[in-house]
Protein backbone atom coordinates (compact mmCIF):
# COMPACT_ATOMS: atom_id res chain seq x y z
CA UNK A 1 0.00 0.00 0.00
CA UNK A 2 2.85 2.71 0.72
CA UNK A 3 4.51 1.81 -2.69
CA UNK A 4 1.11 2.52 -4.62
CA UNK A 5 0.28 5.79 -2.22
CA UNK A 6 3.94 6.97 -3.08
CA UNK A 7 3.90 5.88 -7.19
CA UNK A 8 0.57 8.19 -7.26
CA UNK A 9 2.38 11.26 -5.13
CA UNK A 10 5.18 11.29 -7.68
CA UNK A 11 4.76 14.01 -10.48
CA UNK A 12 6.22 12.15 -12.79
CA UNK A 13 3.73 9.55 -12.75
CA UNK A 14 0.09 11.26 -11.97
CA UNK A 15 -0.72 11.48 -15.41
CA UNK A 16 -0.69 8.99 -18.46
CA UNK A 17 1.58 9.41 -21.78
CA UNK A 18 -1.95 9.17 -23.72
CA UNK A 19 -3.69 11.91 -21.94
CA UNK A 20 -4.12 15.12 -24.11
CA UNK A 21 -0.89 17.89 -24.14
CA UNK A 22 -2.68 21.52 -23.45
CA UNK A 23 -0.06 22.56 -25.37
CA UNK A 24 1.29 20.96 -29.02
CA UNK A 25 4.18 21.82 -31.27
CA UNK A 26 2.28 21.93 -34.17
CA UNK A 27 0.06 24.98 -32.32
CA UNK A 28 3.76 26.42 -31.32
CA UNK A 29 4.82 26.08 -34.95
CA UNK A 30 1.25 28.40 -36.22
CA UNK A 31 2.06 30.87 -34.14
CA UNK A 32 5.96 30.72 -35.29
CA UNK A 33 4.72 30.57 -38.98
CA UNK A 34 2.39 33.14 -38.64
CA UNK A 35 4.94 36.37 -38.08
CA UNK A 36 7.34 34.87 -41.19
CA UNK A 37 7.04 37.89 -44.00
CA UNK A 38 8.03 34.72 -46.43
CA UNK A 39 6.37 31.19 -46.70
CA UNK A 40 8.94 28.39 -45.27
CA UNK A 41 10.96 26.30 -47.56
CA UNK A 42 10.15 22.91 -47.80
CA UNK A 43 11.98 20.97 -44.90
CA UNK A 44 13.54 17.51 -45.85
CA UNK A 45 11.56 14.56 -44.66
CA UNK A 46 15.46 12.89 -43.16
CA UNK A 47 17.65 14.46 -40.59
CA UNK A 48 20.78 13.78 -38.66
CA UNK A 49 20.44 14.38 -35.31
CA UNK A 50 23.77 14.93 -33.96
CA UNK A 51 25.28 15.43 -30.46
CA UNK A 52 28.88 16.31 -32.03
CA UNK A 53 30.25 19.55 -30.91
CA UNK A 54 32.47 19.82 -34.39
CA UNK A 55 29.95 18.14 -36.22
CA UNK A 56 28.74 21.02 -38.54
CA UNK A 57 32.81 21.60 -39.65
CA UNK A 58 32.71 17.62 -40.95
CA UNK A 59 29.38 18.01 -42.91
CA UNK A 60 30.85 21.04 -44.88
CA UNK A 61 34.31 18.88 -45.90
CA UNK A 62 31.92 15.87 -46.59
CA UNK A 63 29.29 17.75 -48.71
CA UNK A 64 29.72 20.61 -50.92
CA UNK A 65 26.38 22.07 -50.85
CA UNK A 66 25.59 22.58 -47.37
CA UNK A 67 22.91 25.41 -46.57
CA UNK A 68 22.10 26.92 -43.60
CA UNK A 69 18.18 27.14 -42.68
CA UNK A 70 16.87 28.91 -39.66
CA UNK A 71 13.58 27.10 -39.09
CA UNK A 72 11.21 28.26 -38.79
CA UNK A 73 11.83 32.07 -38.49
CA UNK A 74 14.94 30.95 -36.53
CA UNK A 75 13.72 28.69 -33.82
CA UNK A 76 16.62 26.80 -34.61
CA UNK A 77 19.43 26.33 -37.05
CA UNK A 78 19.80 23.76 -38.99
CA UNK A 79 22.05 21.97 -42.32
CA UNK A 80 20.31 20.87 -45.53
CA UNK A 81 22.56 19.23 -48.02
CA UNK A 82 22.28 16.67 -50.80
CA UNK A 83 23.08 12.89 -51.35
CA UNK A 84 21.72 11.11 -54.08
CA UNK A 85 19.37 13.56 -55.21
CA UNK A 86 18.10 13.83 -51.93
CA UNK A 87 17.56 16.43 -49.57
CA UNK A 88 18.31 15.39 -46.11
CA UNK A 89 18.79 17.75 -43.07
CA UNK A 90 21.58 18.15 -40.41
CA UNK A 91 20.99 19.65 -37.07
CA UNK A 92 22.89 19.73 -33.73
CA UNK A 93 20.68 19.36 -31.14
CA UNK A 94 22.87 20.45 -27.83
CA UNK A 95 23.16 18.30 -25.02
CA UNK A 96 20.56 15.80 -22.73
CA UNK A 97 16.95 14.72 -23.50
CA UNK A 98 15.13 18.11 -22.63
CA UNK A 99 17.07 20.07 -25.02
CA UNK A 100 17.63 17.64 -27.68
CA UNK A 101 13.97 17.29 -27.19
CA UNK A 102 12.85 21.13 -27.51
CA UNK A 103 14.21 20.70 -31.57
CA UNK A 104 13.05 17.43 -31.94
CA UNK A 105 9.33 17.83 -31.68
CA UNK A 106 8.72 20.75 -33.83
CA UNK A 107 11.28 18.99 -36.82
CA UNK A 108 8.29 16.27 -36.58
CA UNK A 109 5.95 18.97 -36.45
CA UNK A 110 7.40 20.47 -39.28
CA UNK A 111 6.86 17.34 -41.33
CA UNK A 112 10.60 15.35 -40.99
CA UNK A 113 9.86 12.08 -40.36
CA UNK A 114 12.97 10.33 -40.11
CA UNK A 115 16.07 10.56 -38.19
CA UNK A 116 19.59 8.83 -37.18
CA UNK A 117 21.23 9.72 -34.51
CA UNK A 118 24.96 11.10 -33.87
CA UNK A 119 26.57 10.71 -30.71
CA UNK A 120 29.82 9.68 -28.37
CA UNK A 121 28.76 7.57 -25.26
CA UNK A 122 31.10 6.40 -22.82
CA UNK A 123 31.68 2.50 -22.23
CA UNK A 124 31.21 0.88 -19.20
CA UNK A 125 33.67 -1.88 -19.31
CA UNK A 126 37.80 -1.89 -20.74
CA UNK A 127 36.80 -4.20 -23.22
CA UNK A 128 35.11 -1.65 -26.02
CA UNK A 129 37.93 0.24 -27.36
CA UNK A 130 37.84 4.49 -27.63
CA UNK A 131 37.25 5.00 -31.03
CA UNK A 132 35.20 2.15 -31.25
CA UNK A 133 31.26 2.04 -33.12
CA UNK A 134 28.25 1.10 -31.45
CA UNK A 135 24.62 0.81 -32.06
CA UNK A 136 22.29 0.32 -29.29
CA UNK A 137 19.43 -2.01 -29.64
CA UNK A 138 17.62 -0.58 -26.86
CA UNK A 139 18.11 1.89 -23.81
CA UNK A 140 18.08 2.22 -20.17
CA UNK A 141 15.53 4.94 -18.57
CA UNK A 142 17.36 6.21 -15.61
CA UNK A 143 15.84 9.60 -17.35
CA UNK A 144 12.45 11.57 -16.56
CA UNK A 145 11.02 12.80 -19.75
CA UNK A 146 10.39 9.47 -21.78
CA UNK A 147 8.20 8.76 -19.13
CA UNK A 148 6.25 11.74 -19.80
CA UNK A 149 5.88 10.14 -23.64
CA UNK A 150 5.93 6.10 -22.79
CA UNK A 151 4.54 4.53 -20.11
CA UNK A 152 7.04 3.34 -17.19
CA UNK A 153 9.44 0.23 -18.21
CA UNK A 154 12.63 -0.43 -17.53
CA UNK A 155 13.68 -0.16 -21.25
CA UNK A 156 12.83 1.34 -24.34
CA UNK A 157 13.70 -0.17 -27.63
CA UNK A 158 14.66 0.87 -31.04
CA UNK A 159 12.43 -0.61 -33.39
CA UNK A 160 13.07 1.60 -36.39
CA UNK A 161 13.81 0.27 -39.95
CA UNK A 162 16.67 2.59 -39.67
CA UNK A 163 18.49 0.20 -37.69
CA UNK A 164 18.77 -2.31 -40.19
CA UNK A 165 20.11 0.52 -42.60
CA UNK A 166 22.28 1.54 -40.24
CA UNK A 167 24.13 -1.65 -39.46
CA UNK A 168 23.84 -2.56 -43.88
CA UNK A 169 25.78 0.74 -44.33
CA UNK A 170 28.66 -0.35 -41.69
CA UNK A 171 28.79 -3.20 -43.55
CA UNK A 172 29.46 -1.97 -46.73
CA UNK A 173 32.18 -0.46 -45.94
CA UNK A 174 34.11 -2.94 -44.13
CA UNK A 175 33.43 -1.51 -40.36
CA UNK A 176 32.46 -3.19 -37.09
CA UNK A 177 30.37 -2.32 -34.58
CA UNK A 178 29.03 -3.76 -31.17
CA UNK A 179 25.13 -3.70 -30.19
CA UNK A 180 23.42 -3.96 -27.04
CA UNK A 181 22.03 -1.42 -24.17
CA UNK A 182 22.75 1.63 -23.63
CA UNK A 183 22.01 3.58 -20.33
CA UNK A 184 20.20 7.00 -21.02
CA UNK A 185 20.80 9.38 -17.60
CA UNK A 186 19.90 13.12 -17.36
CA UNK A 187 21.87 13.37 -14.08
CA UNK A 188 25.79 12.49 -15.59
CA UNK A 189 27.59 13.91 -12.84
CA UNK A 190 25.72 11.10 -10.66
CA UNK A 191 27.04 8.38 -12.41
CA UNK A 192 28.19 6.17 -9.51
CA UNK A 193 30.08 2.89 -9.15
CA UNK A 194 27.23 1.17 -7.63
CA UNK A 195 24.78 2.19 -10.65
CA UNK A 196 27.64 1.71 -13.15
CA UNK A 197 27.34 -2.04 -12.00
CA UNK A 198 23.65 -2.09 -12.33
CA UNK A 199 23.75 -0.91 -15.81
CA UNK A 200 26.15 -3.79 -16.81
CA UNK A 201 24.27 -5.84 -15.25
CA UNK A 202 21.00 -4.93 -16.75
CA UNK A 203 23.12 -5.76 -20.45
CA UNK A 204 24.32 -2.20 -21.25
CA UNK A 205 27.26 -1.45 -23.04
CA UNK A 206 28.02 2.49 -22.41
CA UNK A 207 26.34 5.64 -21.28
CA UNK A 208 24.27 8.82 -22.79
CA UNK A 209 22.67 11.58 -21.79
CA UNK A 210 19.77 11.51 -24.29
CA UNK A 211 18.65 8.11 -26.10
CA UNK A 212 15.94 7.33 -24.24
CA UNK A 213 14.57 10.57 -24.22
CA UNK A 214 14.29 10.76 -28.16
CA UNK A 215 13.50 6.76 -28.35
CA UNK A 216 9.99 7.62 -26.46
CA UNK A 217 9.04 11.01 -28.53
CA UNK A 218 9.87 9.97 -31.70
CA UNK A 219 7.98 6.42 -31.43
CA UNK A 220 5.15 8.74 -29.29
CA UNK A 221 4.85 11.13 -32.30
CA UNK A 222 4.95 8.24 -35.20
CA UNK A 223 8.42 9.36 -36.52
CA UNK A 224 11.27 6.47 -37.56
CA UNK A 225 14.36 6.81 -35.12
CA UNK A 226 17.86 4.86 -34.40
CA UNK A 227 21.21 5.85 -33.39
CA UNK A 228 25.16 5.14 -33.97
CA UNK A 229 27.34 6.40 -31.15
CA UNK A 230 31.31 6.38 -30.86
CA UNK A 231 33.10 5.31 -27.85
CA UNK A 232 35.21 7.08 -25.61
CA UNK A 233 35.69 7.68 -22.19
CA UNK A 234 36.07 4.84 -20.11
CA UNK A 235 33.82 5.47 -16.84
CA UNK A 236 33.23 1.34 -15.84
CA UNK A 237 35.07 1.51 -12.47
CA UNK A 238 35.26 4.14 -9.79
CA UNK A 239 37.38 6.30 -11.84
CA UNK A 240 36.88 8.31 -15.47
CA UNK A 241 39.49 8.01 -17.60
CA UNK A 242 39.33 10.41 -20.20
CA UNK A 243 40.20 8.86 -24.14
CA UNK A 244 38.34 12.32 -26.19
CA UNK A 245 41.86 12.42 -28.74
CA UNK A 246 41.54 8.50 -30.20
CA UNK A 247 38.27 9.18 -31.38
CA UNK A 248 38.95 12.17 -34.05
CA UNK A 249 39.40 9.91 -36.90
CA UNK A 250 35.94 8.27 -36.13
CA UNK A 251 33.48 11.01 -36.20
CA UNK A 252 33.76 11.31 -39.80
CA UNK A 253 32.69 7.92 -40.36
CA UNK A 254 29.78 8.44 -37.69
CA UNK A 255 28.76 11.28 -40.06
CA UNK A 256 29.00 9.48 -43.33
CA UNK A 257 27.42 5.86 -41.96
CA UNK A 258 24.31 8.05 -40.72
CA UNK A 259 23.35 9.91 -44.18
CA UNK A 260 24.08 6.88 -46.00
CA UNK A 261 21.81 4.97 -43.76
CA UNK A 262 19.56 7.69 -44.36
CA UNK A 263 19.65 7.30 -48.06
CA UNK A 264 19.00 3.71 -48.35
CA UNK A 265 15.55 3.57 -46.87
Amino acid sequence: MRQRTLSHDLAILSSEPSDQAIINPADFLALRLRRLETPLAPVPTSCVLSFLIDGEALLTELFQDVQEEGWPGGLFRARTFTIHGQRHAYLFAGFGGPLATSHLEPLIALGVRRFVVIGVARPLTPAFAAGSLFVPDWAWRDEGLSHHYSRPAARIEVNSPLLASIHTSLASRGLLASSGGVWTTDAPYRQTESKTLSAVRQGCIALETELASILAVARFRGAELAALFCLSDFVGGDKWRPRRPEIVNTLSQLLSVAVESLART
